[in-house]
């Protein structure tokens, strides 16, 4: 439409601008059916998208329950729990399909690793060890800087200096020259004893040095002082000849891998490299605050990890394995032996390399077994009981139904005498069919041919009909009572069997079609989509139109007004004259 701005009147006094909108609005009635078409065209093509949309999720809630069909974790049916009258013992786990049933275990033994650990003090503390290597205190030291702490014997204070050079044995020496005391080291342990009749308290708030804190020391019952873990200067990222001199250069194995010691080899780098091998067969680990190395085998079982020393000396000094000075033989030190797990269900004694028992070793299809305590004499048995699990299935249907009933609701409101889709017969039908579907028999079902029979109707029969309702009721507890009865009748009639088809199987048909790129939603939606696009074409041109005879309008009215200028202008002259 023009917006040019105009004025009227200005000879004749009239207001022929109104006249044109006047005129104009008049010849924009057709424009105005146009346009109402479109918005109501576009008010339906909502209302489809929202059908579409609900009618998308109900596929979704009955695939659901018809995926099961597919077997494996789909399969709601054939899912089972478990459950154990004393999860300390025994506990269990069951995959789909697994037999119901209940079974009495008891658990004899555990299964273990072998584990293979370095000699005590191999990596430890010695006394030649420098204070700096296990105090922070002392390494935060300066030259000639000295740090102090206390030890009372029988309340007397006996102070001791420590500074950056002096080594573990420069104070024990110290602590020696105490009167009643002796103190020594022996593999990375550090103890401390009095003499009968002595009460030693060590360390007072005056302290810059905590001496239990650097040896670990702790009090036992006779009142003397020991270390309570083996004290190291080394740590994992320690380089191995640092700790343990060059006679490490060289290779050994554990398993059947063989893994070479480097000079700038770490400890991490070593333990990295055999918990990447599986040909090692361990875990291997570094614990440094006791600078204690461990293999622990990957497989459960009283059998020797296979260590071999080759030409390091890394496992002779580890005391992994010992070498005879003069012939040269190489033997294994002992080793934490592992052991099987033993047990008994039902009676039958059964043996496996896991606490993790599967079928292939119960017999028990479906059903794994985790042993956690060897059982005694309060507890002697564990009863592991296998049930079917309708938990999921339960929820399934309830989510269906509800979906279902809501997806009705839409459909009616739409269809409606005053609805957007008033009239559409299609969508009508559709919502029949699947009503339909909800409420037939599935004749060629054997126990339960009707939803009705397990739980899912329109509700109670009645005579009011003011209170009949498309609506589906779910009746939770008919439907386990039916599902325990027949678990396989209940999923026949459900999605379907050999000789039938069930009835969400058809619903889920219906629904797919509908949804079909052939389907209703998508033909009604490009049958709106060529409508809106015609008036939109229709509503340009009539726009066209308008503008036109808007334009003609005021060009008319302009050149009346020009006339009328004209005469009274000449009209004017022949006045003067006069």
């Amino acid at each position: 439409m023009s917006n040019t701005i105009t004025f009227s009147g200005l000879a004749s006094g009239m207001d022929t601008s109104s006249w044109v909108e006047a005129l104009v609005n008049i010849k924009k009635t057709t424009l105005n059916n146009l346009t109402s078409k479109q918005n109501k065209l576009s008010t339906q093509q909502s209302a489809v998208s929202s059908v579409q949309s609900s009618f998308n999720a109900l596929r979704t809630k009955i695939e659901k329950i018809t995926d099961s069909k597919f077997g494996g974790s789909f399969d709601l049916f054939s899912k089972t729990k478990t459950s154990s009258t004393d999860e300390n013992f025994v506990t269990a786990r069951s995959t789909s399909g697994a037999a119901s049933g209940s079974y009495e275990l008891s658990v004899k033994q555990l299964a273990s690793a072998t584990v293979a650990k370095s000699a005590k003090g191999a990596l430890a503390l010695k006394g030649s060890s420098l204070m700096s290597s296990v105090s922070s205190e002392v390494a935060a030291l300066a030259d000639e800087e000295t740090v102090s702490f206390d030890i009372y014997t029988n309340g007397l204070k006996n102070s001791i200096t420590v500074t950056k050079e002096d080594t573990v044995d420069d104070v024990l020496s110290k602590i020696n020259n105490i009167e009643g005391l002796s103190a020594n080291i022996s593999d990375g342990k550090i103890s401390l004893t009095s003499e009968e009749g002595t009460n030693v308290v060590i360390g007072s708030s005056t302290d810059s040095l905590n001496i239990s804190k650097a040896f670990a020391l702790i009090q036992n019952e006779e009142g003397n002082y020991e270390s309570y873990h083996t004290l190291s200067t080394i740590s994992s990222s320690s380089k191995i000849t640092d700790a343990l001199g060059a006679d490490v250069l060289g290779t050994f194995k554990i398993g059947n891998a063989e893994f070479t010691i480097g000079e700038d080899t770490t400890f991490d780098e070593l333990i990295a490299e055999i918990n990447g091998n599986e040909d090692a067969g361990v875990t291997a680990k570094f614990d440094n605050v006791t600078g204690e190395i461990s293999f622990k085998a990957l497989t459960n079982g009283s059998f020797n990890i296979n260590i071999e020393k080759g030409t390091s000396a890394f496992t002779d000094l580890l005391g992994f394995t010992s070498t005879d000075g003069e012939t040269g033989v190489t033997s294994l030190n002992a080793q934490e032996l592992g052991s099987f797990a033993i047990f008994s269900i039902n009676g039958e004694t059964k043996m496996s390399s896991s606490n993790s028992v599967s079928s292939d070793v119960s017999g028990i299809d479906g059903v794994t077994f985790n042993l956690n305590k060897v059982s005694d004499e309060e507890n002697p048995t564990t009863t592991i009981k296998i049930s079917k699990d309708t938990e999921a299935l339960v929820t399934a249907v309830k989510e269906f139904v509800e979906q279902y009933n809501s997806n009705l609701d839409l459909v009616d409101k739409k269809i409606a005498t005053d609805g957007d889709l008033y009239g559409d017969t299609t969508l009508s039908t559709l919502r029949s069919a699947i009503r339909s579907t909800a409420t037939s028999k599935d004749s060629d079902a054997s126990v339960y041919n009707m939803l009705a029979q397990i739980g899912i109707s329109t509700g109670a029969a009645t005579s009011d009909i003011s209170k009949l309702s498309d609506h589906l009721e779910f009746d939770e507890k008919k439907f386990i009572e039916a599902f325990e009865n027949d678990s396989e009748a209940v999923k026949s009639l459900l999605i379907g069997g050999a000789d039938n088809k069930g009835i969400l199987s058809k619903m889920e048909t219906t629904v797919e079609q509908a949804l079909d790129s052939k389907g209703y939603f998508t033909s009604r939606n490009n049958s709106i989509d060529k409508q809106i696009t015609d008036l939109k074409k229709s509503i340009s041109n009539e726009n066209l139109k308008i503008d036109a005879y808007q334009a003609r309008l005021e060009k008319q009215f302009q050149n009346l007004e020009s006339m009328i200028s004209s005469f009274q202008s000449s009209y004017s002259s022949v006045s003067s004259m006069i």
